[in-house]
């Protein structure tokens, strides 16, 4: 697959692109959570999107595990952080922030930040493959 990208991922449309950019620029909160390892991701979505596909999004959650990441108890499921520089897990994350990829995790962590940086808290919608 890594060889032969075009065959098997399709890239964001300009419309899609542009859509996520507008919402962005009016305070909507763009979050991508998925199952897969950062390594996948990272694949995925520069192909997907581009060098700079992480512009289009405001958290990036990793190995999310789900349906756990909904439905297990919040404290059995704490986030860490992906140390970059050793491909490992780093440390548990005391607070979710802007610019870095996190991993594992539970959808409250992910609610509470929405509440404290979001413009109109409360209205998400959720697009994913497993709920």
């Amino acid at each position: 697959m890594i060889k032969n990208t075009d065959l098997y991922i399709n890239t964001a449309s300009a419309q899609l692109k542009e859509k996520l950019m507008e919402l962005k620029k009016k305070g909507t909160k763009i979050i991508l959570i998925t199952a897969s390892h950062v390594d996948y991701t990272e694949l995925l979505m520069k192909v997907g999107y581009g060098e700079s596909w992480r512009d289009y999004f405001d958290l990036v959650c990793c190995r999310a595990k789900k349906p756990g990441f909904f439905s297990h108890p919040a404290h059995s499921r704490p986030f860490f952080c992906w140390d970059k520089e050793s491909s490992s897990y780093g440390v548990e994350a005391i607070e979710l922030c802007e610019g870095q990829t996190f991993l594992e995790g539970h959808w409250t962590a992910v609610d509470r930040w929405i509440k404290v940086n979001g413009d109109k808290p409360g209205r998400v919608a959720y697009v994913g493959d497993s709920f």
